[in-house]
């Protein structure tokens, strides 16, 4: 089992009953609480008993610190820990995919040295949530004129050269980095 205390969002399309009441049934107690609406979405704080996908026990059991966040998604979940031995992490890597039944999509590990290593990771990951509601094509927009250094100071390349890479009008592009950094705006508190 598992206690969670998270954000849970409803995208405007969604009928919110509907997505809470296939939330309650992956919970043992469950309480929620309307937070905030925009024009897209609605947002509710979520506490309960979950029960769990056998994923913090074996983390747990073998000494190991998940990181936050640990970012859950419908039939998806990320977690980062850390520990300090890899053969342990090979076990739990094996306990968690195997044992469990769990399919573990992507897995990696780095040797970090020193504290802001690890705050390095935390940031990467708190990023990476802003990124998680951009469809396939915003986020490969956005990756391919961050690579090619468009928001480089001076920028490195135009809008037409991205719309040339992707074999795409200009408009397009335009219209896709702005809506990509909309909805990355949206979820940051300014």
């Amino acid at each position: 089992m598992n206690i969670v205390l998270a954000l849970f969002k409803v995208d405007k399309k969604e009928n919110d009953s509907m997505a809470i009441k296939s939330l309650k049934k992956d919970f043992l107690k469950l309480s929620i609480l309307p937070l905030y609406k925009d024009d897209n979405n609605k947002y509710y704080i979520i506490s309960g008993v979950k029960s769990g996908h056998g994923v913090l026990h074996p983390l747990i059991k073998h000494g190991a610190t998940p990181l936050l966040p640990i970012i859950a998604l419908p039939n998806a979940e990320s977690f980062i820990f850390l520990h300090h031995d890899k053969s342990t992490i090979d076990e739990i890597i094996d306990e968690i995919s195997h044992k469990n039944k769990n399919k573990l999509e992507y897995f990696d590990y780095k040797r970090i040295s020193n504290g802001s290593e690890i705050m390095r990771i935390i940031t990467k990951n708190f990023n990476e949530i802003y990124l998680y509601d951009l469809d396939d094509y915003e986020r490969k927009v956005l990756k391919i004129a961050i690579n090619m250094g468009y928001f480089d100071w001076p920028k490195r390349v135009k809008i037409d050269e991205i719309a040339r890479e992707l074999g795409v009008s200009k408009p397009m592009i335009s219209y896709y980095l702005r809506k990509a950094s909309r909805n990355i705006f949206d979820k940051m508190v300014l």
